[in-house]
């Protein structure tokens, strides 16, 4: 008796789960799809819990300029900006104010980025292997709901001490938000295109 051991004969009986990248017999773009759809999925769960938390709950907190957050931005369309990031607040929010405007920022460059990212260096306090940059194309006014009072990004990096710290993960130094605020200005005097 001979015996064949052919990976893809094995493979065939593979089903999609939550480890797409196990199932051999699908191409990338399937799983890009399959990955795309469970991240709707997930962003509906968190939607519909930040949607019943408001029918109960009013938040009620001051927030300060130049503070930086995690944000949940949720799934958008196309090139907007899709799931967990920092931003900063680039305008003092009220304790009776229930939105707040932001600014992401991302440690990613993409090219063409030069005028819709601006380069702030590294976050004060917080131990980042790269350089942030705040995407002045991305500013818009999120609900309250949407920050993340926990932060959860790089953990790894910042140890168990900053999982269990409470408030913004930190603050912009004055010239990284100036540097923003001058970019914004450019942008609504046609000075800068992005």
């Amino acid at each position: 008796m001979v015996y064949k051991n052919n990976r893809r004969d094995e493979d065939r009986f593979l089903r999609i789960s939550n480890s797409v990248d196990l199932d051999y017999n699908i191409s990338r773009q399937e799983k890009a799809r399959i990955a795309s759809s469970q991240a709707i999925a997930d962003w509906v769960k968190r939607l519909y819990g930040y949607t019943n938390y408001l029918y109960t709950n009013t938040l009620r907190y001051t927030l300060k300029r130049g503070e930086v957050y995690e944000v949940d931005f949720g799934r958008n369309v196309g090139s907007e900006l899709n799931e967990r990031h920092y931003a900063v607040v680039l305008h003092d929010s009220s304790e009776l104010s229930q939105n707040v405007l932001v600014c992401p920022l991302t440690t990613k460059y993409s090219d063409g980025g030069d005028n819709a990212l601006i380069n702030i260096g590294k976050l004060p306090d917080i131990v980042t292997v790269d350089e942030s940059f705040a995407k002045i194309s991305q500013i818009r006014t999120i609900d309250k709901v949407r920050i993340y009072i926990r932060p959860v990004i790089n953990h790894e990096y910042n140890g168990d001490n900053y999982q269990r710290k409470v408030g913004p993960v930190c603050c912009l130094r004055d010239a990284q938000l100036q540097m923003i605020v001058k970019a914004v200005i450019d942008v609504f005097e046609n000075q800068r295109r992005i």
